[in-house]
């Protein structure tokens, strides 16, 4: 194409027209829309400076419908795009929240962890507690059992002791 606007420049029209036209079977053979459309844009400016008027408005009416359509393609992808960074965006929000929810759950687990632990050292301090009292009260017991016990040995005491003196009786002196 570019050769063919070279040749139109310098006004060499038979040349201008075949490199127009091997541009455009190109074009036609790989689609593509936008090398065509510049294709058919520029041999219409040629073919209007060589005064083919009727054929220039076709090219023109083609450089026209597939320019529209790649800006409607265009438009499409655009929008695809926009819809495709909605739906990113959405799912930002929901792995957002999902996170937050998680660190939340996370943060209540710790904490019921926190409360069971402490209530769990607490049972353990008061069975502690109670072991011991219980120990000191099983020891007071076993103190009041031997004291009854001393008591009753030195009343036997006392009481042959008495026996052994010839039956007189001593008094004890307190």
């Amino acid at each position: 194409m570019l050769n063919g606007i070279y040749y139109s420049h310098i006004n060499k029209n038979k040349e201008a027209n075949t490199y127009f036209e091997n541009a455009l079977k190109f074009g036609l053979k790989y689609d593509n829309k936008s090398d065509l459309s510049y294709v058919y844009l520029e041999y219409s400016k040629f073919l209007m400076k060589i005064g083919n008027h009727k054929k220039a408005y076709e090219y023109l009416e083609l450089y026209s419908k597939i320019n529209d359509e790649l800006i409607n393609e265009e438009i499409l992808i655009k929008t695809n795009i926009a819809h495709l960074n909605l739906e990113l965006e959405e799912s930002k929000r929901q792995i957002k929240r999902v996170e937050n929810s998680y660190k939340q759950k996370q943060q209540q687990l710790k904490e019921n962890a926190a409360k069971n632990q402490r209530l769990f050292l607490i049972i353990i301090a008061l069975l502690t507690i109670f072991g011991i009292l219980l120990y000191f009260f099983f020891q007071n017991a076993k103190l009041k059992q031997k004291n009854k016990l001393n008591k009753i040995r030195s009343k036997l005491q006392l009481n042959v002791i008495n026996a052994t003196f010839d039956g007189k009786e001593i008094e004890r002196k307190k």
